[in-house]
């Protein structure tokens, strides 16, 4: 029941905030919240009608599942607070997509990895592509590590290689050339993450919603935590500091629609175990 409503809300409610998130790097906190209110409201609705817990009960557990992974990455510092809404968003309206798959859920939450990892790469290097020390910090240790990329690259390329020859199946070897990039993908990140997402700027330009890149302890304020400042700690912040870093970081909203679209036309990882 009402798979059509469920389907264009996940799907429309995520594209709207992923667009925001785009544009602004902050969330829709009150859309999100919307869509988790009306799948929670759904799935009650097709309880009572079916006469069966299992609606609300499978949404409730896929949400309670991915809010506690949600906020696990939140406190850990890798995800701002509206990607964990989100994901909890699309998780509490298609728990089991549009057919009831009960592994849809976990095909959709390990699709989210695969395509946030293609995402944040490309998003990455777009986005730092004319900073200069970040090319140079990359070819450095590319430089330094060039015989042990070459031997794992040949290492993996030719292990792979075998496997599809014995089992008579060509995604070996593609995953054998991912595997084999995985060593550059890091080295890049990493030179990413040094330089590429932090920059100074005056205290005078800072506003609320922006995401502090160090400690501003006489203002009470840490990085530790992913998230937009408030009115009242950019207005501390600047009785403290002329100049303050912020991060900008990957802007990780579009991850969610896009998985999502992904698991709904049938991608599962395990096609590949």
């Amino acid at each position: 029941m009402f798979e059509s409503v469920k389907l264009a809300a996940a799907l429309i409610g995520s594209s709207i905030c992923a667009l925001y998130d785009l544009k602004t790097s902050n969330m829709l906190d009150a859309l999100a919240i919307a869509m988790i209110i009306l799948g929670i409201g759904i799935h009650t609705y097709e309880s009572i009608v079916t006469v069966s817990v299992e609606p609300l009960l499978s949404a409730v557990t896929v949400g309670l599942s991915f809010l506690a992974f949600g906020l696990f990455m939140y406190y850990r510092g890798y995800w701002g607070g509206g990607d964990g809404e989100l994901l909890v968003a699309i998780g509490v309206l298609l728990p089991g997509g549009l057919t009831g798959d009960p592994l849809f859920s976990l095909n959709f939450f390990i699709n989210t990895f695969i395509v946030g990892g293609i995402y944040s790469i490309l998003y990455s290097f777009i986005v730092t592509r004319k900073n200069k020390k970040v090319k140079r910090e990359f070819l450095k240790s590319v430089s330094e590590d060039r015989y042990y990329l070459l031997f794992f690259a040949f290492s993996s390329v030719l292990l792979f290689s075998v496997l599809s020859i014995f089992s008579n199946n060509p995604v070996g070897i593609v995953l054998g050339l991912l595997l084999a990039s995985m060593p550059l993908v890091f080295k890049y990140a990493r030179a990413v993450e040094r330089h590429g997402f932090y920059r100074r700027i005056r205290t005078e330009d800072l506003k609320e919603g922006d995401v502090i890149g160090e400690d501003v302890p006489e203002a009470g304020v840490k990085m530790d935590v992913i998230r937009g400042l408030t009115k009242h700690e950019v207005n501390a912040i600047k009785k403290v500091r002329k100049f303050v870093i912020i991060r900008e970081g990957v802007r990780y909203g579009p991850v969610f629609p896009l998985a999502l679209v992904v698991s709904l036309l049938g991608f599962s990882p395990f096609y590949f175990i």
